[in-house]
Parts: structure tokens; C-alpha cells; sequence
């Protein structure tokens, strides 16, 4: 069984106020403050009354929070989709056309009905990329997390 508990001190606090971030997790928050963490180890006593609330479901959530509030990654992960697939479909084009020319092997219907999806399909992925990249960059502006943390100031 694993469990998380934290002490934070004045500033790394009011770093998170000033976060003001909904839909989001404070284990990543602090974590993204990158003030170095001091481990403080014990062993966890079994429940004695009661059922944890923090259901499976709940998990879940707290996973694809994270994962979409902390990373681009699945936007990438669509253009790169998308940029693959095109490439495929333009590359079964050239080769069903280089059959078609020195090979005489008929091209038959459903080979470019497969070949126009892939490069459309491949297409709006990777537009449905770009547009997620300028969502994702308005996002990360209305989050209003500081550009830097100063830890000390030296004079």
C-alpha cells in the first residue's frame, strides 16, 4: 500500500496559491517547483475503522490529469500519427503506381479508396496537431505559472 504525505514550507506554499490551477494534482505541482525534496520514511499502520475512498476510478483520473495538465505529449503523439500515416498512404501511392506502370498489375478500387483515406486521414491528424499545439499554448498561458522560481537572493 502506498501512501503520499508532504510538508511544504512558506514559500513553495505560496508559489502553489499564486499557481491558481484547476483540474491538476499537488504531488506534480510540488514536484514542478523543483525545490530539492527531503524523504522522510515510515511505516504505514493498517486501517483500523473505515474504507478508503481513493477508488480505481479515481486513479484514473488522477492519471490522465496529470498526464494532459503536465505534458504535450499526446498532442505529439497525434501529429506524429498523422505525419506516419501520410507517409504510408503516399508511399502505397507510389508503389501501386510503379506496379500499375511496369508490372501491368491492375489497380483495383478499393486500393485508392484505401490510399486517398490513409493520406486524408494522415492529413486532418496532423492539422488536428498544429491546432492542438496553439490550444495547448493558450492553455499554458492562462495557467499563469510563474517562468521562474527564485529560490535565493544573494546580495
Amino acid at each position: 500500500m502506498v501512501s503520499t504525505f508532504f510538508l511544504i514550507d512558506r514559500q513553495v506554499s505560496q508559489i502553489l496559491v499564486d499557481m491558481k490551477e484547476k483540474n491538476s494534482t499537488i504531488y506534480v505541482q510540488v514536484i514542478w517547483t523543483g525545490f530539492e525534496p527531503k524523504v522522510i520514511e515510515y511505516v504505514r499502520e493498517e486501517r483500523i475503522d473505515g474504507k478508503s475512498m481513493w477508488t480505481y476510478w479515481k486513479r484514473i483520473n488522477l492519471f490522465i490529469d496529470t498526464f494532459i495538465v503536465f505534458s504535450y505529449t499526446p498532442i505529439r503523439l497525434i501529429s506524429s500519427l498523422g505525419l506516419l500515416m501520410s507517409i504510408v498512404g503516399f508511399a502505397s501511392a507510389i508503389y501501386f503506381i510503379f506496379e500499375k506502370i511496369f508490372y501491368n498489375i491492375s489497380v483495383e478500387g478499393w486500393t485508392s479508396l484505401v490510399v486517398a483515406i490513409m493520406v486524408l486521414s494522415g492529413v486532418q491528424l496532423i492539422m488536428l496537431g498544429i491546432m492542438g499545439e496553439y490550444v495547448w499554448r493558450n492553455l499554458d498561458e492562462t495557467r499563469k505559472r510563474p517562468i521562474f522560481i527564485i529560490d535565493k537572493v544573494y546580495e
